[in-house]
């Protein structure tokens, strides 16, 4: 692994080589110094959250708590005002009576309202139907209004006894919290009246509007509905559904647990009536105090790699600009142009190589001039001797035909015979050119199979199956004809029954391949061999063909020949399919 890994790193640029060092070296230790960094400041951050949501959630319970107090000890002096308990059981006989009554309550409620601003309304209600009900702080049990009383009568506190009644809107179109107690000197089952009052729901959101606003303070009662929050349409509902809690947490304290999908710090603390204060602390919120601090130092350590990466990257473009122009030089001298240019690079290690450079193309270019070059026209004088072997051989023959038909008085054979001749000297010549079209070498082939039906009428038949789209590409001239000359004259099996023979040319991948199939004498396997041997003199056509391909396309390309005695032979001629006219 280790190997590979060296291996990987000597092959990549100069340039990226010094910019992984400076990542390994500048920003990977600053990467862990600014985890760890993070990792231990919202860690002391969440643990000062912790304490300090603690703290501050049980401050605004003991200022809710002070509020309550205060509302009650008013209650219960109310409750214990001996004159108000007269004034509302008294029997009345006369308006002068009940008007010193209205006087007293007015006066000392007025006084309560004046006091405690906090207080939005409070009444009695009574059963006595002798004191009228004035709409303002007496009501009777009997009337409409003793209907909104049904839940603390539904209670059945005892005698001065509290009970806290859920918010609501009040008289004076607020929300408030209503506390109400019995009015009685002995029993609850006979009591004289029913003291209310409210308290508004803005005091006791008073007491914590000023918290940090990514925090949501609830106050809850003992179902877990909240009573009083910033959002005001939220009152009277479920705070585990509002919140996406699970439950509201019995114990008081801190508690980590998802809210709404995410992480939160829940604080919970009980007040003197059963009600609870909740805090709910979004853990995201508190970790982004540290994402600032973060983001400071990574604006400082951001700078410093900066000036590094910089740095780096001078260097970097220093010494690789250097090595490119040595690359250039080289790659100048791949193509074959050995005018090197001469850097003016200093006498440094680098100059000193860039000096040598220059030195050994010169050696190489006087080098080349003397062998490789006398190389390329050797191997090019002799793929033109081959070239020019062929058309001899095949002039023989023809004028031997010629004069066979001539002797023979077959005078029209004979101008059909000198037509094709004329035709395939005139296609295969094309001005010395030694690569032509498939198309042409295919007109090459058809007139010189025309020239063989002259001379031996009936004795064999040749099919084409040809690519259409392989009739412009270029192939070396005359790699055919010596193929179908061996057909025509060594395949020949039976005198009676025509040859069949068939010409195939197509695809192969990405190479061209020209398929002779015959069905006619085979040939023995000792001499099968031999065909395609430059040693041996049997086959010569073939083995030009062969040489000229290997000699022109390489040595991937050439002639395969395969045979069964008896049955035919098929020969493969291959050559790659992106030769051109230049090639």
């Amino acid at each position: 692994m280790l190997k590979k890994l060296k291996q990987a790193f000597n092959d990549i640029s100069l340039r990226t080589k010094l910019l992984v060092l400076l990542f390994i070296a500048g920003i990977l230790p600053l990467f862990f110094a600014l985890l760890y960094n993070f990792y231990v400041s919202r860690t002391q951050l969440l643990k000062q959250a912790y304490e300090t949501l603690d703290a501050g959630n049980r401050q605004i319970a003991t200022n809710i708590d002070d509020q309550f107090s205060s509302v009650l000890q008013t209650a219960s002096v109310l409750s214990q005002d001996f004159t108000l308990l007269d004034a509302i059981s008294r029997r009345y006989t006369t308006d002068y009576d009940y008007v010193k009554a209205y006087q007293y309550i007015d006066h000392t409620f007025y006084n309560v309202l004046s006091t405690n601003t906090k207080i939005s309304n409070l009444c009695v209600y009574t059963g006595n139907r002798t004191l009228p009900s004035d709409g303002l702080f007496i009501y009777h049990l009997q009337d409409a209004a003793g209907a909104d009383l049904a839940w603390l009568r539904a209670e059945r506190p005892g005698v001065r006894s509290v009970v806290f009644h859920g918010v609501q809107v009040g008289r004076k179109n607020e929300n408030v919290i209503s506390l109400g107690c019995v009015l009685g000197l002995y029993d609850r089952d006979y009591p004289q009246g029913y003291l209310v009052i409210d308290l508004k729901e803005s005091a006791l959101y008073a007491l914590y509007e000023t918290e940090a606003p990514e925090n949501t303070i609830y106050v809850v009662d003992d179902a877990g509905n909240i009573q009083s929050t910033r959002d005001k349409t939220l009152l009277a509902q479920p705070l585990a559904a509002v919140a996406g809690l699970d439950a509201i947490p019995e114990e008081s304290g801190v508690h980590l647990q998802r809210v709404g999908g995410q992480k939160a710090l829940v604080v919970v603390n009980d007040l003197l009536n059963g009600w609870r204060v909740v805090t709910v602390a979004p853990v995201a919120a508190i970790y982004g105090r540290v994402s600032q601090a973060t983001a400071s130092t990574l604006l400082v350590g951001g700078l410093c790699l900066l000036v590094a990466f910089v740095l780096i990257l001078y260097i970097s473009h220093y010494f690789s600009s250097r090595f490119r122009q040595m690359n250039e030089q080289i790659a100048r001298i791949e193509n074959n142009d050995f005018q090197v240019a001469a850097y003016a690079a200093g006498k440094d290690e680098i100059g000193r190589l860039q000096a040598a450079l220059g030195k050994m193309a010169a050696t190489l270019e006087e080098a080349i001039n003397e062998t490789y070059i006398k190389e390329v026209q050797r191997k090019d004088a002799e793929l033109t001797l081959l070239q020019s072997q062929i058309n001899p051989h095949l002039l023989y023959n023809s004028l031997a035909g010629i004069t066979s038909l001539a002797l023979s008085g077959r005078s029209a054979e004979v101008v059909d015979f000198t037509r094709h001749l004329s035709q395939f000297y005139k296609t295969s010549l094309n001005r010395g050119k030694r690569v032509v079209p498939i198309r042409e070498e295919i007109e090459i082939t058809k007139h010189y199979i025309a020239i063989q039906n002259t001379r031996f009428r009936g004795m064999f038949h040749f099919s084409w199956c040809v690519d259409q789209t392989l009739l412009e590409h270029y192939t070396l001239k005359l790699v055919l004809q010596p193929f179908v000359e061996n057909i025509v004259n060594h395949a020949v099996k039976d005198d009676d029954a025509p040859l069949e023979a068939s010409v195939t040319i197509r695809w192969e991948k990405e190479d061209i391949l020209f398929v002779l199939k015959d069905e006619g004498a085979g040939i023995p396997p000792d001499k099968l061999a031999l065909l395609l041997d430059p040693q041996h003199t049997t086959g010569y056509g073939l083995i030009n063909v062969n040489d000229r391909i290997k000699l022109h396309y390489g040595a991937a390309y050439g002639v395969t020949l395969e045979s069964v005695l008896g049955q035919g032979t098929t020969a493969t001629i291959r050559i790659p399919g992106n030769s051109t006219a230049e090639s």
